[in-house]
C-alpha cells in the first residue's frame, strides 16, 4: 500500500510528508484551487528525489505546464486520447474516477487499462464506500476522499494500492499540519503488520 500526501505548496511540508512516510508528494496545478503549487516547485521537487505528482484539471494544462514530474494525476473526465497525448512524454498517468457519478464503473473501466495507476475518488468521503467499490481495488487502485487517521481503519482493510490524503492533513489549505501529519503516520504504522 502506498500513501500519496497531495496538495503540497512548500518544500518544508514535502520534506514533512516524505520522512514521515510518504511515498508520493503531490502538487496541484489549477489556478482554481487553493493549495495550488507551481511548476517550479514539481522541477524542485524532481531535482531533490521526491516522488511527484502533478495533478492536473486540463489535457491544455498537462501538456504545456507538464513534464518534469514521474507521475501526472488526470484530475477530470477525460477521453482516452488525451490520457494518451499526456503519457507520451513518458510520464506515467494516475487517472481519477468519481465514484459520486452515477457511471463511475464504466468509466474506471474505460481508462484503467490506460493509466498506471487509478483512484476512486468521492468527494463525500469514501469511507462510507469501501464495500460498494471493492470489487474494483484488485490491481493499482487506489482510494481518496476525506481520508484521515479516523477512518483509516476502514480503508486499510480493504488494501487499495494507493491512499491519497489532503485536506485531514492540514492547517488550512495548502499548509500542512505538522502533528496531524506525524500523528497519521504513526497510526498507520500502528495498522500495518510487520
Amino acid at each position: 500500500m502506498l500513501f500519496k500526501v497531495c496538495g503540497i505548496t512548500n518544500m518544508d511540508d514535502a520534506l514533512l510528508s516524505r520522512d514521515q512516510g510518504a511515498d508520493l508528494i503531490g502538487v496541484v496545478l489549477s489556478e482554481k484551487s487553493p493549495r495550488k503549487g507551481t511548476p517550479q516547485l514539481i522541477r524542485d521537487l524532481v531535482d531533490q528525489g521526491y516522488e511527484t505528482v502533478a495533478v492536473y484539471t486540463s489535457t491544455e494544462d498537462a501538456l504545456r505546464m507538464g513534464g518534469a514530474e514521474k507521475y501526472a494525476q488526470i484530475h477530470y473526465r477525460a477521453e482516452i486520447d488525451d490520457i494518451l497525448k499526456i503519457g507520451m512524454d513518458g510520464r506515467k498517468i494516475i487517472g481519477v474516477v468519481d465514484i459520486d457519478s452515477e457511471d463511475y464503473v464504466s468509466y474506471y473501466n474505460k481508462i484503467r487499462r490506460h493509466c498506471h495507476m487509478v483512484l476512486l475518488e468521492s468527494r463525500k468521503g469514501i469511507s462510507a464506500r469501501m464495500e460498494e467499490i471493492s470489487p474494483l481495488l484488485g490491481g493499482k487502485t487506489g482510494v481518496a476522499g476525506k481520508i484521515g487517521e479516523g477512518n483509516i481503519d476502514v480503508i486499510m482493510k480493504y488494501n487499495p494500492y494507493l491512499v491519497d490524503l489532503s485536506s485531514s492533513l492540514e492547517s488550512y489549505p495548502g499548509k500542512k499540519d505538522p502533528e496531524r501529519v506525524r500523528s497519521f503516520f504513526r497510526r498507520i504504522k500502528n495498522e500495518i503488520p510487520h
